[in-house]
């Protein structure tokens, strides 16, 4: 049996349709013009990481002001408790007022008027 020029073992591919390697010469680019365009992507690329950080150490710098002011808050919310606490245990007089309007008690002589 004898193999004809067009059965599919004897096709070859002609020179024509071969892909060819690219090579740097083969581009037709001024090698100035091909770093240029490689800096500037990457200057471009350097911007944006730039753009992003630049974001996000202002929203840091926000939570932190909001962190700061919360915290303000709170030890100036310890200062009054430690006021009454004080107070608590130095003077009777408010221990017996903070008994009667926790805990409903009544002094002697003392008139309770019940408001409905």
């Amino acid at each position: 049996m004898k193999l004809d020029n067009n059965s599919s073992s004897a096709k070859t591919l002609s020179p024509r349709l071969a892909i060819s390697r690219v090579s740097w010469k083969s581009l037709r680019m001024p090698k100035y013009a091909l770093i240029t365009t490689t800096m500037l992507a990457f200057a471009l690329l350097a911007g944006a990481n730039i753009y992003r950080e630049r974001d996000a150490l202002h929203n840091a710098q926000i939570v932190q002001e909001q962190t700061q002011h919360q915290l303000a808050n709170v030890q100036n919310k310890n200062v009054l408790i430690r006021q009454d606490t004080n107070a608590l245990r130095q003077n009777k007089e408010v221990i017996a007022r903070a008994a009667q309007n926790k805990l409903g008690y009544v002094r002697p002589n003392e008139i309770v008027v019940v408001v409905k």
